[in-house]
């Protein structure tokens, strides 16, 4: 499997090329069918990613964010990526995109992965991050739901238990669904990532190292971006 690997000096031009590059398939979406869809991981290290593309210009009132993954606690938790996503990337030019959150409290856990599922659409573009150990999206080694969030017959969204801090429930979309999307980029950051990543790309072990999967899939054109 041939990888792009896109090298940066510093997190501050990495974000700003994967902003750009992220726009452009965008707009090249919309060209294509009338709209796009996009799905964005949490964490810290997208935040400057998600700044730069706030300030692409693009018909984003044709843009519908979702999220790769999501911890099942209240919008205004400190740890929800849906409020990482509202305070960061939902501003300036961005703000007119249509967002698609994954959990409603007032549905819960399983009913939410119900709809979730239900009201998943095949994405043009996911950008995935990069745990220190193996994990992306909320698809952990060692969770007792990884083998399924991997299989061929996942259902497009699953709730899933981590096996890191915080021990809070996931809704995460699974592997394959992941995978249907015409772009999907691993964005990460550091030496010690770099090393989980070049392990992950030589050896195909998806218990272990679940991005391995993805690395190894052979229909899912993954590219990544990594600064120092």
């Amino acid at each position: 499997m041939i990888i792009a690997e896109h090298l940066y000096t510093s997190s501050d031009v990495q974000a700003q090329r994967l902003a750009w590059i992220t726009a452009k398939s965008l707009v090249d979406a919309i060209a294509a069918n009338g709209q796009a869809r996009l799905l964005v991981s949490g964490g810290s290290t997208p935040k400057a990613f998600f700044a730069a593309l706030s300030k692409e210009a693009l018909a984003w009132e044709r843009v519908t964010i979702g999220l790769v993954d999501d911890r099942c606690v209240e919008s205004f938790d400190p740890s929800s990526n849906a409020k990482l996503v509202g305070e960061n990337l939902l501003v300036g030019e961005a703000f007119g995109a249509t967002f698609q959150p994954l959990f409603d409290p007032e549905l819960g856990v399983e009913k939410s992965a119900q709809w979730a599922a239900g009201a998943a659409l095949r994405p043009d573009v996911v950008v995935l991050g990069l745990g220190g150990d193996g994990h992306t999206a909320s698809l952990f080694p060692g969770s007792p739901q990884l083998e399924q969030g991997l299989s061929a017959d996942a259902a497009p969204v699953i709730a899933a238990e981590p096996t890191m801090e915080p021990m809070v429930t996931r809704l995460t979309h699974s592997g394959p669904f992941l995978a249907q999307a015409s772009r999907v980029f691993l964005h990460f950051e550091g030496a010690g990532k770099r090393e989980v990543y070049e392990d992950a790309r030589l050896r195909d072990q998806p218990s272990t190292t679940p991005i391995s999967w993805f690395l190894h899939h052979p229909d899912c054109p993954v590219e990544t971006f990594w600064a120092p």
